[in-house]
Formats: C-alpha cells, structure tokens, sequence
C-alpha cells in the first residue's frame, strides 16, 4: 500500500490524540509527533509565528511536490486540523553519522549524491532552503535521504525565516537572505559531516569555527579523498555557480572511487577511506 493511500484512510483520525501521541521531532518551527508507522504530524505554535511558519512550509511543500515531486523530499500529504501530515522515516542524517555502526565509503557517496540532487531540485523550484545541514536531512527505512523542514525557506521575493547553522553559515551571509552560494557553502559542510561523520570544527568553539571560516581555514585536511576533497573544497570556496555543477562532479567522483565490481564492508569507517 503507497504511503497517499495511508493517508487518505483516516481511521488513524478516530484514534489520534495529540496528548498521547510520541514526539519523534523538534525544531525552531514546530514539533513532530508520530501517528502511525508510517506518518508523523507537524504542528506549529499557537502564536502568529508558529500561523506563518505553518502557511510557509504549507505553501512550499504543495511547490515541491507539484509534477510528481522529488524522492529526495519527504512526501507532504494532507493539512490536518492545524498540522502538515508527512511521511515517517528512520531518523536524522546527522544521528544515523553517530551511530556505532559505520556506513560504507558506497553509501556516503551516495548520500553525498542524494543530498545534492535534493537541494538541486528545491532550486529548481525556485526555493531556497535556508538551514542545509545533516539535521535536515532524513534517512528512510531503506537508507535513502530526504530533505525536511521548509517552514523557514524563502522563494524569490520571501526573507527566510531560519538561518544556517554556524558550522555551515557562509562568511558573508546576510541573515534572511540565503543565496546559491550560501546553500552551495551549507552544502559543503553537510558533505563534510557525511564523509567525516563529524560537523566541520565539531571540537572547537562555535566562535572559533566561525573565525576560522571567516580566515578561509578550512578543515580540508580530515578528508582523505582527494577527489571528494577538492569537491567540498570548491563548496567553501564559491567555485560553483550552481547546485547541478556539484551533482556533475560528485558523480564523476563516484565512478572514479568506486568501481562498479567493488563495494566496501559496511563496517569500514570514515578514517580508513581512500580513493583506489
């Protein structure tokens, strides 16, 4: 059964209570709490903050999924009462990194890939994110990732209601006003994290990342690849004009490190990568 059939049921209605329901979710623009197995329900707060973010991502997701959508965007299915119901995945990215068990040099780059491909798309539909990062990017129950939480993006013409986390805010941003070259820079730092399972800086101070991106100091020597290096590399450096200019080298880089005949064990870690 397609998760729209799910959702067009509505005897988890009957039994729903928002009381009693689990909290799967939190962020700066609402609480995510779990229906079923299979949906989760957004709900916003009750102020005239919490009404613009629910009309905004509302807005933006019905964009995104106009002409059949992404499979890289978590699927939105119906408003329900004062909530945007959704599909329900495993977890965040960025908690998936954490986890003991490592995933394969394969499934990072094909994260890298997925990722790209997702803020590739929202670009093309004219939204730009605002808050790119591992912590809005979810996995599904068969490891594929899904952009999330468009309740601070901003179309042509919005001022964005987020920002960018600092280990992923470009040196020049102007708060409100992300541009390709900020999400292409958030973007950077989010492959970083995939790579390393590790936040750019994740040691040092929030002020200390923040100098040493403003001085051009860049964590570049903790990616053992030199063909994934150079990619994040140009990230941080606004060497790309667009978001598919990142997609065309990731996928080059992909043929180039993993040969169709090889794969590598699922245990291996991030520290012991190389390109062959």
């Amino acid at each position: 059964m397609i998760i729209q059939d799910l959702s067009k049921n509505g005897d988890w209605k009957d039994s729903f209570s928002y009381y009693d329901a689990q909290s799967v979710g939190r962020g700066s623009s609402g609480t995510v709490l779990a229906i079923n197995q299979d949906l989760v329900i957004k709900i916003f707060s009750e102020d005239e903050e919490g009404q613009l973010d629910f009309d905004r991502e509302r807005s933006i997701f019905q964009d995104l999924q106009r002409d059949c959508g992404s499979p890289y965007i978590v699927k939105f299915l119906e408003v329900w009462e004062d909530g945007l119901v959704l599909e329900r995945l495993k977890c965040t990215l960025r908690s998936r990194l954490r986890e003991k068990s490592q995933p394969s040099l394969h499934v990072r780059l094909r994260w890298l890939i997925e990722v790209c491909q997702a803020l590739e798309f929202v670009h093309d539909k004219g939204v730009m994110h605002g808050d790119v990062g591992c912590h809005n990017f979810l996995v599904d129950k068969k490891g594929r990732i899904k952009l999330c939480d468009f309740a601070g993006s901003a179309r042509e013409g919005e001022t964005a209601r987020i920002c960018y986390e600092i280990r992923g805010q470009h040196p020049k941003y102007q708060i409100g006003r992300p541009t390709t070259k900020t999400e292409i820079f958030a973007l950077g730092s989010t492959m970083f994290e995939i790579y390393t399972s590790r936040a750019p800086y994740a040691e040092q101070t929030d002020a200390l990342a923040r100098r040493k991106f403003q001085e051009g100091a860049f964590p570049l020597d903790m990616i053992q690849c030199p063909l994934i290096r150079r990619v994040i590399e140009k990230c941080w450096m606004d060497e790309y004009i667009e978001v598919s200019d990142v997609d065309l080298d990731l996928l080059a880089v992909r043929g180039a490190v993993i040969p169709p005949e090889r794969d590598y064990p699922v245990h291996a870690s991030a520290d012991n990568m190389v390109c062959v």
